[in-house]
């Protein structure tokens, strides 16, 4: 499976850090940062909710991908 650029990578390093899936989401999340920090929990749960969401809604649709310890993936 190749990911697509506006898939979120989980992993470590520049490739992750590079991708630009994963740099518009760390965008979003330092965006939310602040209110996050002060939200109640249900604050918290709408703005993690939302930020999914975001990025379910590309196009292509974003995927939030591991890399399988096998291997693939």
């Amino acid at each position: 499976m190749n990911p697509s650029q506006t898939d979120v990578l989980s992993g470590r390093g520049a490739r992750f850090n590079r991708h630009p899936g994963n740099e518009h989401f760390r965008r979003m999340i330092e965006e939310q940062k602040d209110i996050y920090k002060v939200g109640t929990k249900k604050q918290k749960m709408e703005i993690s909710k939302a930020i999914a969401e975001t990025i379910y809604s590309k196009v292509p649709p974003g995927r939030f991908l591991k890399k399988c310890s096998d291997g693939s993936g």
